[in-house]
């Protein structure tokens, strides 16, 4: 069986350099790392993830815990732009990705659970927000590291990327008062997702304007 040592004395580096190959060290130069690359495809050698993962207590590998994985969701084309970025920023440092695949909250709980006990992800990315999430407290409780892609609902400090909704939605409403419509229907998800919050609240107000002109 091929190991690290053989990796390394084939490619003349050091075992430890062949290691932090595998784990996606970037102070490794494109020189070296290409090299074990080759060497390794060479070999036909597979590092042995759950070993490592013992070893190191790392996984290398980002859980990724959607709203559901519902065909509407996952067609989202915000959802899919979101995703491709996360997967290839992943990949440019060395980390796998593991997404949540229930439609259902107490699913995806245990989904998250089962991840965090069998240490299969080093942290998470929440792809929305939303108030007194059980899956958020879950994180907490297990001092996971977490980013949450929407509004933040606390002052913990926890980061977190958001567009402004209320504004986006408020000049999509004045574009269509400007060009004469004043009667709407506004189509939501369901869910209590502060998005939608925002994006209601942002409809509102662009119409509580025009009529006070």
């Amino acid at each position: 069986m091929v190991t690290i040592k053989d990796i390394a004395q084939a490619a003349n580096v050091s075992a430890s350099t062949v290691s932090r190959v595998i784990r996606g060290n970037p102070r490794i130069s494109t020189h070296t790392r290409e090299k074990v690359k080759a060497t390794m495809k060479a070999f036909n050698y597979q590092p042995n993830q759950a070993a490592r993962t013992l070893a190191t207590k790392q996984s290398n590998t980002i859980g990724i815990i959607q709203k559901s994985a519902s065909i509407e969701d996952s067609q989202n084309p915000f959802v899919i732009d979101v995703l491709s970025g996360i997967f290839s920023e992943c990949k440019n440092h060395g980390y796998s990705t593991i997404s949540t695949t229930n439609n259902e909250t107490i699913g995806i709980e245990l989904e998250v659970q089962e991840m965090i006990h069998y240490h299969s992800v080093d942290g998470f990315i929440v792809l929305y927000s939303k108030k007194d999430d059980p899956i958020i407290d879950i994180l907490k409780a297990h001092a996971m590291p977490y980013v949450i892609i929407g509004k933040s609902l606390t002052n913990d400090g926890i980061i977190h990327i958001d567009n402004d909704n209320v504004s986006a939605s408020q000049s999509l409403t004045r574009l269509l008062i400007d060009k004469g419509h004043n009667k709407f229907l506004f189509v939501a998800e369901t869910g209590d997702y502060e998005v939608v919050k925002d994006r209601v609240a942002g409809h509102l107000k662009a119409i509580e304007q025009a009529g006070s002109l």
